[in-house]
């Protein structure tokens, strides 16, 4: 019974542009302007309520994950932020979305088993194995009605036709910090405390963006344990543990 009843929470979609300008807001203030996100948010949605619930997912995506977030402003701060590359944000957006709604991270990982031996994917059977875990019924539909194109949005996906998709080339994660934060969520969502250092780069976590092979310079949430070459573990560490 508990494979049935996880947490969805989601059922609209929030644009990366909206995302990341809010982003950048609370680099600079340490603040979420729910204010200033609900008018942005009535520009994408007509209607009060349905702009009134876009408030509120993005809200969490802004908010729930404090670590994720203390991280970025932290370490990786406003100004680097804003000379990221937009490969480098989307990957750290994708990040808190699925701390925030863990639904994404389990759609990163069926898509990447199905591109792995394949370039397209029906939503269909996408559907079908997202219900297999979280049960068949409309809110999940209504769900998928939103992920899809948040994905398409990140640059992870594109569209090729009414319920297909197709795989976008692998992108690497050119900044060590923006990596660290990735690996550290995707061990994290994964229920683990670590990865084998030689399953690194075919971790489905990291088949859209691909992040370098740690050990990294300046490491706060992550650790290495190697034993030379491939041989070793990267955990969670510090907060990230909690």
């Amino acid at each position: 019974m508990g494979e049935k009843t996880r947490f969805i929470g989601i059922n609209q979609r929030i644009p990366f542009q909206l995302m990341d300008k809010h982003l950048r807001i609370f680099l600079q203030t340490g603040k979420v302007d729910r204010s200033a996100l609900k008018e942005d948010m009535a520009l994408v949605y007509e209607g009060k309520n349905r702009a009134d619930k876009g408030t509120q997912f993005a809200w969490r995506v802004l908010t729930h994950d404090t670590v994720s977030l203390d991280y970025i402003r932290k370490v990786i701060g406003n100004e680097k932020y804003a000379n990221l590359k937009s490969s480098d944000r989307a990957a750290l957006i994708l990040a808190l979305l699925s701390n925030a709604y863990p639904i994404f991270y389990d759609t990163i990982v069926i898509l990447s088993k199905v591109y792995r031996v394949q370039n397209f994917v029906s939503r269909s059977y996408v559907t079908k194995k997202i219900g297999d875990l979280y049960g068949s019924n409309r809110t999940l539909d209504i769900a998928l009605d939103a992920i899809f194109p948040m994905l398409v949005g990140l640059g992870v996906i594109t569209r090729v036709k009414k319920g297909v998709y197709q795989t976008i080339a692998r992108v690497d994660l050119v900044d060590e910090q923006v990596a660290e934060l990735f690996v550290a969520s995707g061990i994290r969502l994964s229920g683990g405390k670590h990865i084998s250092l030689d399953d690194f780069d075919y971790r489905d976590w990291h088949f859209f963006f691909k992040p370098p092979m740690p050990p990294y310079k300046s490491q706060s949430i992550i650790s290495v344990t190697s034993t030379g070459g491939r041989q070793g573990y990267v955990e969670v560490s510090g907060d990230m543990r909690n």
